[in-house]
């Protein structure tokens, strides 16, 4: 999807916020400073029709990339995760080691919750990755061996290879952009910073509410307001960054923008780009919903 792309900032001043999203149907039967287990049922289907897999991928398949893209967030995290797998169940349990506050775990909820759905990123340019010690190039070549070995593999699946097997840095995964876009056709995919820790973690799980919106020149948007628990931490993971960086604002697998940061983002944004209403209704609805192909069904 070819974007105009923009993010501004909506403050929230002397307004409530609108009530929170609905509650998801959670079992919650430990306490939250013992190991945490979320119990993740995996969509297949809808799996299948995002940018993870080939669409005749197996229900295994499915499965097995979803446990190795949670993996890979985590390892760039350095967040200590066992990842059990049930194919036939579609099912995946991702047990954390006991955490010293129970913020650890809500950040962890909103990951999981974020991820295949709706997830904000950095864009890795070459100054940032200077600063993580990761040369961008060589990243870059390492994807484009890999896709000349697989060129019509989805680009999620050269995130999930460990480096010894050719893929990229634990910091480092690349995005695909829409192919249907003709600017897009001779570009790999975006490289996008991983975040190092939970509180840099910011996705749909993070938003408080999402609604349609009207962007530059009357186009729709996407709104969205973020969790006041979550703003000082966007704030902060913003703050130093105004005029000098970008977002990747990722929907359902694909960048759909990449504004440039030129206001401290703490309240929440606006989501520009070549929506069709339709289809701006649609992933609100989606957002709203969290119309994910993972869902957590039980916490313990």
């Amino acid at each position: 999807m070819h974007t105009t792309m923009l993010l501004c900032l909506l403050w929230l001043a002397g307004s409530a916020l609108p009530p929170a999203l609905p509650p998801s149907a959670v079992q919650e039967t430990a306490p939250v400073d013992r190991p945490t287990t979320f119990v993740v049922a995996v969509d297949c289907e809808l799996a299948r029709t995002r940018t993870w897999l080939l669409k005749d991928a197996s229900d295994e398949q499915v499965v097995e990339t979803a446990a190795l893209l949670i993996k890979k967030r985590c390892a760039a995290m350095r967040v200590s995760v066992e990842v059990t797998l049930d194919a036939a169940q579609r099912r995946l349990e991702i047990a954390l080691p006991a955490v010293p506050n129970p913020r650890q775990r809500e950040l962890a909820e909103s990951m999981l919750r974020s991820i295949g759905l709706c997830e904000l990123f950095f864009l890795a340019d070459a100054e940032w990755t200077k600063v993580y010690n990761v040369d961008i190039a060589l990243e870059r070549q390492k994807l484009e061996t890999w896709r000349k070995a697989n060129p019509t593999t989805p680009l999620e699946l050269f995130n999930t290879l460990d480096e010894e097997q050719g893929g990229p840095t634990a910091r480092i995964a690349w995005i695909p952009l829409d192919p249907n876009t003709p600017a897009n056709k001779y570009r790999p995919g975006w490289a996008v910073l991983l975040p190092a820790s939970l509180e840099e973690h910011f996705g749909v799980g993070s938003f408080e509410r999402t609604f349609l919106a009207e962007g530059s020149y009357g186009k729709p948007a996407i709104g969205y307001e973020m969790r006041a628990s979550r703003q000082p931490d966007f704030e902060r993971a913003t703050a130093d960054l105004r005029g000098r960086r970008r977002l990747a604002v990722v929907i359902e697998g694909q960048v759909v923008s990449s504004p440039k940061l030129e206001t401290v983002q703490a309240a929440g944004g606006v989501i520009e780009g070549s929506f069709a209403p339709a289809e701006a209704r649609r992933l609100v609805q989606a957002l709203q919903e969290l119309h994910s192909p993972l869902r957590i069904v039980e916490i313990r």
